[in-house]
């Protein structure tokens, strides 16, 4: 299937306020996942202004905490938490992730409860789950695969 490129009468500006618009008008809830970036950032703000200008304040907001995360970011999202005009959902789970370092392939739990971790959970952290009795069934669901986490 051929692709083609075409350009738009507006600004990039224009059109992602458009389909931000869009989305709302098409979906009952819109959560922003935010990793603290700027790409997710500039989203969070489109996301804002529109909830904003159609009285939906606060804009619900799901940030997953994968603990090894520099300061500096951290920092940064934690004043976004302190806006009055979000409500921040931080999540701090235990979640296997694949690295590749140096062409080497690694596997590494963050939030791991059977190893030091890298900094403390922050005490507004969401550190469990009601009704899931175990980790592995949120990423993989009950029964059969769930070794291989």
């Amino acid at each position: 299937m051929s692709r083609y490129k075409f350009f738009l009468e507006k600004s990039v500006l224009e059109a992602a306020r458009e389909r931000v618009s869009h989305i709302f008008s098409t979906f009952d809830s819109v959560v922003v996942m935010f990793s603290g970036g700027k790409d997710s950032a500039v989203a969070l703000e489109l996301v804002r202004a529109e909830a904003e200008k159609r009285g939906l304040l606060p804009v619900q907001v799901v940030f997953r905490d994968e603990e090894l995360i520099q300061d500096d970011v951290i920092d940064h999202l934690t004043k976004y938490r302190d806006y009055p005009w979000l409500n921040m959902r931080w999540y701090c789970l235990p979640m296997q992730s694949t690295k590749y370092v140096l062409g080497r392939r690694g596997r590494t739990t963050f939030w791991d409860p059977d190893r030091k971790w890298v900094r403390q959970v922050p005490p507004w952290a969401i550190t469990t789950l009601p009704g899931l009795k175990d980790i592995k069934e949120l990423f993989l669901g009950s029964g059969a695969g769930t070794d291989d986490l």
